[in-house]
């Protein structure tokens, strides 16, 4: 699961993976496969697909002093 935490701003959070930390794709959420996984405030989704990097890209607002939490198995 995926959790996001802050003051957004403006900003979306969306995840990101890869598996080869070179070529990065959004990743879908596991509640609606064809939506990315994104945040534009806080809360926890899931991520559907299963890849070795994982990062959290930031656009848009203003934000500061966001985190986002990963656990993952």
């Amino acid at each position: 699961s995926v959790q996001a935490i802050g003051t957004f701003a403006g900003s979306t959070i969306t995840m990101e993976g890869s598996n080869d930390g070179v070529n990065w794709s959004n990743l879908n959420d596991e509640a609606v496969p064809g939506n990315a996984c994104s945040f534009t405030a806080a809360g926890f989704k899931g991520v559907l697909q299963t890849v070795k990097y994982i990062r959290p890209k930031v656009t848009g607002g203003n934000a500061t002093g966001l985190k986002v939490v990963l656990i993952n198995r």
